[in-house]
């Protein structure tokens, strides 16, 4: 089991917790003794009955820079981070599908992302 606290009030990622990606394959061999091979490019395991899927990702992609910037956005405004709490509650019982279309549509109109404009 790997343990990973966060100190209260943090949400986990922040630009200074990101290792450059040219670390990434010291991360990955020491995760990979710990946790095993990767299957499909991840890390899979259940806690106490909860599903736990690990991924190391180039800290300079598109996604990872939006999921700074959501994160940005929660930290410097409660109201918004509320609002995705309460998204979440009213999710409860959802598929997963139905969970993320939903995260994610809060998170483009959050950030003002026009998602018919990607590539």
């Amino acid at each position: 089991m790997v343990d990973v606290e966060f100190e209260p009030g943090k949400l986990p990622a922040t630009p200074e917790r990101l290792s450059p990606a040219a670390e990434a394959g010291r991360h990955v061999a020491a995760l990979t003794e710990k946790l095993g091979a990767l299957v499909g490019g991840k890390w899979r395991w259940q806690d106490e009955g909860v599903e736990i899927t690990l991924c190391v990702r180039d800290p300079e992609t598109r996604k990872v820079q939006e999921q700074l910037a959501i994160f940005d956005l929660f930290r410097s405004n409660p109201q918004v981070l509320r609002e995705y709490d309460l998204l979440k509650q009213s999710l409860n019982g959802k598929t997963y599908l139905e969970y993320q279309t939903a995260k994610y549509e809060f998170y483009n109109r959050a950030l003002g992302i026009d998602p018919t404009t990607r590539s």
